[in-house]
């Protein structure tokens, strides 16, 4: 029996990881049928991620100094880093460009070998609906996200963004394009939940977001309390417990909020609460993307390019807010709550179109599996 890595953003409490994490844990073992799953997590109280896989799933961190056949990095946008570190950096992240990832790579791991850190290796190591996006010239990341970057034997990105940019390091392994892992719905989506919304409830999913000192949510702030006013009905909704301190703190006076917890509540559960809306407004990809696959249009609150490449996924049942203005969102809200059949049916198209091109990246994967098992 081989061993397969799972690797990604796990065991934090984000709704949005752990759709891709399930995701990716139901997909491997369809890939891998005879193979023991073994999920990476950084977190070591992440106890919850085997009532989201399974209960047997063996968990471990990077330093567990496993070796696998494959590591798999599970979707999500890891890597980047928008944050300017220490001067150091700078010159640490020149260095490595002056000679080589691949040379820069072999060294890291070296040293990592010389002082008993072996981290964990495999074989074979493959990103499946990676996001890549840039780093700061000083970036504290870079050094240790280019590892991996230059490491890859497989990679299908989900975005042409992400794949332009890869394309700039002039890696040696091919680049494919693809979507975001969570349109594969039937792995998290096991109760086939979909909208149920009977009248215009307005959902909203919402994050903070410390690159504007959190400024966007005081637009957001008027825009429901004005559709309060208007006795429209509303939810809100948070994927991340941790995270969403201030947006919790700040909203929750106001209006019922629904927080995903993973210790106490399922999956299956979040997305009924969620499927009761007929609109989303989120400044989250994954509150785009979810709430499409169950049926629900949205408007996609352009925070950060993330969003502007969710809308592309689903450009006929989603409307980009930028700039962010109270007008145009409630403007927007009314245009889909009016049209509500019509952006419905284009979320189903939507979705089907991405879950293709999923479909396909994953018969890409396949064959390469099969090729590299015969070689």
């Amino acid at each position: 029996m081989g061993k397969i890595i799972l690797k990604g953003y796990y065991g934090f409490g984000n709704f949005g990881d752990d759709i891709l994490m399930v995701t990716t844990y139901w997909l491997l073992k369809d890939i891998f049928p005879s193979d023991q799953i073994i999920v990476c997590s950084e977190n070591p109280g992440a106890q919850y991620i085997e009532l989201l896989c399974e209960k047997s799933v063996p968990v471990v961190n990077s330093n567990s100094g496993l070796h696998a056949d494959w590591i798999i990095h599970g979707g999500g946008g890891v890597f980047f880093d928008f944050n300017e570190g220490p001067p150091k950096y700078y010159w640490l992240n020149q260095l490595i460009k002056f000679i080589g990832y691949a040379s820069f790579r072999e060294t890291y791991n070296a040293i990592k070998r010389l002082t008993g850190n072996r981290g964990i290796e495999a074989k074979f190591r493959a990103g499946l609906g990676i996001g890549v996006g840039t780093y700061t010239p000083s970036s504290m990341k870079f050094y240790t996200d280019i590892v991996s970057l230059s490491d890859f034997d497989f990679l299908l990105v989900r975005d042409e963004e992400s794949k332009a940019i890869l394309e700039r390091y002039k890696f040696k392994y091919p680049i494919h394009l693809g979507t975001d892992l969570a349109f594969l719905s039937r792995f998290w989506n096991r109760s086939s939940i979909s909208s149920k919304s009977k009248d215009d409830t307005i959902g909203f999913v919402l994050r903070d977001w410390q690159y504007n000192d959190n400024a966007y949510l005081e637009v957001v702030l008027k825009v429901l309390l004005a559709l309060q006013s208007q006795n429209r009905r509303l939810k809100v909704f948070s994927f991340d417990k941790k995270s969403d301190q201030f947006f919790i703190k700040k909203f929750s006076h106001h209006f019922p909020m629904t927080i995903w917890d993973p210790q106490q509540i399922k999956i299956e559960d979040y997305l009924s609460e969620l499927s009761e809306c007929s609109i989303v407004v989120t400044s989250r990809a994954h509150g785009a993307i979810v709430s499409a696959c169950l049926g629900i249009p949205s408007l996609c609150l352009a925070i950060e390019p993330k969003l502007q490449k969710v809308h592309e996924m689903l450009k006929n049942c989603s409307r980009l807010i930028e700039p962010l203005d109270p007008n145009r969102i409630m403007a927007a809200v009314d245009e889909i709550t009016t049209n509500q059949k019509t952006f419905q049916k284009a979320a189903a198209l939507d979705v089907e179109h991405n879950a293709d091109i999923m479909k396909q990246g994953m018969a890409t994967f396949k064959k390469f599996i099969s090729h590299i098992s015969k070689a």
